[in-house]
């Protein structure tokens, strides 16, 4: 439609008779109804600002015309602010569905990087407790530095061998010790 000429725009003029744009000519309901029914041929006057507006309460005059609008009925300019009313609730209706939505997923996402967070933890603990066991073989007197990593790989890889082990005494640990380097 680019480019193209309008013949019967002068026609739709007369027959929308509104500039939706700018307003200008806009007629409600009740005055198309007033126009038919006292058959008035007048143009009706475009509305002006003048230039100095005196200030004046207007509350008496809001007060008017909300009983005006309430009173008329019908579709003017009045009644259909409720309508874009209702279209903007639905729109936050679904701003607040999309809202909740993405809550919901940082929600999750959060529980996840907190189990995340967890297992990192649960391996450093592993690591420190491995430099733990190779302290506690450096209390055991006479072992070589060979037995001693011979021992700690044997304490690392056995999970129950290793609570064992940080659960007993001095001598304990070395009887324990002298076991795992014979079955070595």
């Amino acid at each position: 439609m680019r480019y193209k000429s309008w013949p019967y725009y002068a026609d739709w003029v007369e027959v929308f008779g509104k500039d939706r744009a700018t307003g200008q000519g806009a007629m409600g309901f009740t005055d198309a109804v007033n126009e038919v029914l006292h058959n008035n041929t007048e143009p009706i006057p475009v509305p002006t600002t003048p230039q100095h507006v005196p200030q004046y309460s207007f509350d008496p005059l809001h007060e008017n015309l909300m009983e005006t609008c309430s009173a008329q009925g019908g579709d003017n300019s009045c009644s259909s602010k409720g309508k874009r009313s209702l279209k903007r609730k639905r729109v936050f209706e679904a701003e607040d569905q999309i809202v909740s939505m993405l809550s919901s997923f940082c929600d999750n996402a959060n529980e996840r990087f907190s189990e995340f967070a967890k297992g990192a933890g649960f391996q450093n603990a592993a690591k420190e407790q491995r430099k733990a066991v190779y302290e506690e073989l450096h209390l055991i007197p006479g072992l070589v530095t060979g037995q001693k990593v011979a021992v700690a790989r044997y304490l690392c890889k056995n999970n129950d061998e290793l609570d064992l082990f940080f659960s007993m005494d001095l001598d304990g640990k070395i009887s324990m010790v002298q076991q795992i380097l014979q079955d070595l």
